[in-house]
């Protein structure tokens, strides 16, 4: 988490880096606000020729991160920059370099000596508020972003929260539905168990009926044979009948 803060400062930083060389009325830079700025000052209206590579990603859950950094690459490409050749510095320049700062540093210990406090020198004086200006309006920003990200951070703990609740009904509906099957399960068992015993007992119907069958039909056979003998016994008595009477 602190690494990822970390990242954002110094990306809040280069935006406010960029937009600071790109207005002609900002008289201070805060280059010097995160290490990343401090490497990127001659990149970034110095004396280096400086090229931007943009990274961007198609996939539609990126659209956000493509959009920001197409923003940092369009205002980036604004920046002028005066690129000069490197030289190699010599011995007589180094000196005057030297002696310059050691003048500067005299007239800093002669205006502390003059009076009975710390003093400086008015243009090291107008530096020092010029920083403590940019200082004051960076704290600015970041109190503006930080209560941004505040914002930001309650809109996604409302959200969650709903989300667990949401999460904790489907759940409840789940268990209601994984109860209601188990419950249609159980009673498919006994239905199954119910139709294979009526299946049992239809089939010992069926042999029963068929059984019948068969004796009916031999009954039928045997009335028909009995039919044939009470016709034939009707006829010997009949012819009998007719040898009595002559």
């Amino acid at each position: 988490k602190r690494e990822a803060g970390n990242i954002n400062q110094s990306l809040l930083t280069l935006g406010r880096v960029i937009d600071g060389l790109l207005d002609n009325a900002v008289n201070h830079i805060p280059y010097r606000d995160s290490k990343l700025t401090r490497l990127l000052q001659e990149s970034l209206g110095g004396r280096a020729k400086t090229c931007i590579l943009a990274t961007l990603s198609p996939a539609d859950d990126s659209s956000e991160e493509s959009l920001s950094t197409l923003n940092y690459a369009f205002k980036a490409r604004n920046i002028k920059n005066k690129p000069v050749s490197n030289s190699v510095a010599s011995k007589r320049t180094v000196l005057k370099e030297y002696n310059m700062e050691i003048e500067d540093l005299r007239f800093q210990l002669q205006a502390q000596r003059d009076k009975s406090g710390t003093f400086l020198p008015t243009d090291k004086y107008q530096e020092m508020l010029n920083e403590m200006e940019a200082s004051k309006a960076s704290l600015e920003a970041s109190e503006e972003q930080l209560g941004v990200l505040r914002c930001e951070v309650d809109t996604q703990k409302c959200r969650a929260d709903g989300l667990a609740g949401d999460l904790g009904l489907s759940k409840k509906m789940c268990l209601k539905a994984q109860s209601e099957l188990d419950h249609t399960a159980a009673q498919l068992v006994i239905t199954k168990t119910e139709l294979d015993h009526t299946s049992v007992e239809l089939g010992a119907t069926a042999a029963v009926v068929e059984e019948q069958a068969v004796t009916e039909t031999c009954l039928t056979g045997e009335a028909h044979e009995l039919q044939q003998s009470l016709f034939e016994s009707e006829g010997d008595l009949q012819g009998l009948l007719a040898k009595v009477q002559r």
